[in-house]
């Protein structure tokens, strides 16, 4: 499920992917945002695939974690919003059964060291 929420995985020119590259760069974070916005909601992935698949040498310093996050969120909401929505629930439990391990380890260690003393 990972690989397929991952991003695009279309066939797109290089000469097309430099040139979106290069105008979306240019653009002011909340510009570029809503660039990419309307063009996953025209069903294009073009915009997405640049800057998710990009080498992150080329787009350092212009496209922050929050960013490239945010823009696969919103990719994966509008093309898998089924599979977005139950892999966003599975690694909310997997979040929860973590924590409860972790609590359960405490107490273990917590009622061992009273016995030892």
């Amino acid at each position: 499920m990972h690989a397929k929420l991952d991003g695009p995985a279309g066939e797109f020119s290089e000469i097309d992917i430099h040139e979106a590259r290069s105008k979306l760069l240019g653009l002011k974070p909340v510009e570029r945002f809503a660039a990419v916005r309307r063009s996953v909601k025209r069903g294009s992935d073009l915009l997405v695939a640049t800057l998710t698949r990009s080498d992150p040498f080329l787009v350092e310093g212009a496209l922050s974690d929050g960013e490239r996050a945010a823009i696969l969120d919103l990719w994966r909401k509008s093309k898998h919003p089924e599979d977005y929505a139950r892999l966003t629930r599975l690694e909310a439990d997997a979040e929860l059964v973590n924590n409860t391990s972790k609590i359960l380890t405490a107490y273990q260690k917590a009622c061992a060291n009273q016995a030892c003393t």
